[in-house]
């Protein structure tokens, strides 16, 4: 009888414990679901969140591609650029180069142990009326006097003193002629010359004077004025005074 209690009492603790290990059995399992959902939870909120990360990345990536292309195109442009300012640089100076030697050519060569200056004098004549000016250069000359066909040509039509000059270098007339252009489209320069030109007038010397109103005397004499031009001319002569 003993025995029988014993087994008994042995068979229920097993049933208790087969019972607590079903238990136990399920409490795992329920550990191991909501660890597994929460492992899946979290696999996809990273999951996400490393999704957006790599977005913003891959947009970092996109922009810094962009920027870099941007400043090798703007690299290669300034190269560009700059090869080509160098080479109208570089034409420049080939002109300069053929400017000066053709200069050279202009005069006749005179080898000197010392430098020396050399000029040669021109008149810059401006003529203004009201807001309107005319500039005239008037380069190196020789003065011819009037024989007969200029005395014919005097009478059938205007004078122009040019007619009385004979130039020296034409070059030279030409690169006069060339800075009256430059005067009449830049007015910076007029105004400059201008400033020059009023300080060194030669008009507004006395012996000046007299010698313009000397040489006005002999062109009336040689035909080129008449005694009204030439009486104009004075009076304006002494209007300077």
């Amino acid at each position: 009888e003993y025995w029988r209690q014993r087994l008994k009492s042995s068979k229920m603790r097993f049933l208790e414990i087969e019972k607590k290990l079903e238990e136990i059995g399920k409490k795992i399992e329920e550990v191991n679901s909501k660890r597994n959902f929460e492992i899946s939870r979290l696999k996809s909120e990273y999951a996400s969140k490393a999704e957006k990360y790599l977005m913003e990345v891959k947009r970092l990536e996109a922009a810094r591609d962009a920027k870099i292309k941007m400043s090798r195109e703007a690299a290669e442009s300034l190269e560009d650029f700059t090869s080509k300012i160098i080479g109208q640089i570089n034409m420049l100076i080939d002109a300069r180069k053929l400017a000066l030697k053709n200069l050279r050519e202009m005069g006749y060569p005179a080898y000197k142990r010392k430098t020396i200056l050399a000029y040669m004098p021109f008149f810059l004549v401006c003529y203004s009326r009201d807001l309107k000016k005319r500039y005239v250069s008037f380069p190196p000359s020789i003065a011819n006097t009037m024989d007969g066909v200029s005395k014919i040509k005097r009478a059938l039509r205007p004078y122009a003193v040019r007619s009385l000059l004979q130039e020296y270098s034409l070059p030279i007339a030409n690169l006069l002629n060339r800075l009256v252009n430059s005067i009449l489209q830049n007015p910076v320069l007029e105004d400059t010359i201008l400033k020059i030109c009023a300080k060194s007038n030669l008009l507004k010397q006395r012996s000046f004077r007299e010698d313009v109103k000397a040489g006005l005397k002999d062109l009336a004499e040689e035909g080129w004025l008449s005694e009204e031009e030439l009486e104009n001319l004075t009076s304006r002569l002494k209007a300077l005074s």
